[in-house]
């Protein structure tokens, strides 16, 4: 599965742009637009959450697919750009 490929990834070193489970320091250090003053993962999951939360049921209550969220997990940490559409 994606989660397994990505521990994989992390232990060999092969995943250089880390943003979950790394330090703060880290995750700056290595994003792509340097002039931005927070992690870009959270600035894409806070316009997401601008653009759909108030029509969006159950945003905050409801699980997302485990599937989905290690596929995104592992597009952030490959410092993919990510759609969250």
């Amino acid at each position: 599965t994606d989660w397994v490929n990505l521990l994989q990834s992390m232990i060999e070193g092969t995943v250089t742009n880390a943003v979950f489970e790394v330090p703060l320091q880290v995750v700056m250090s290595n994003q792509r637009d340097q002039s931005i003053d927070l992690p870009e993962v959270l600035v894409v999951c806070g316009d997401y959450l601008r653009e759909r939360a108030l029509e969006t049921e159950g945003i905050f209550r409801m699980s997302g697919s485990k599937r989905e969220i290690a596929t995104i997990i592992g597009k952030f940490n490959k410092g993919e750009l990510v759609n969250l559409d």
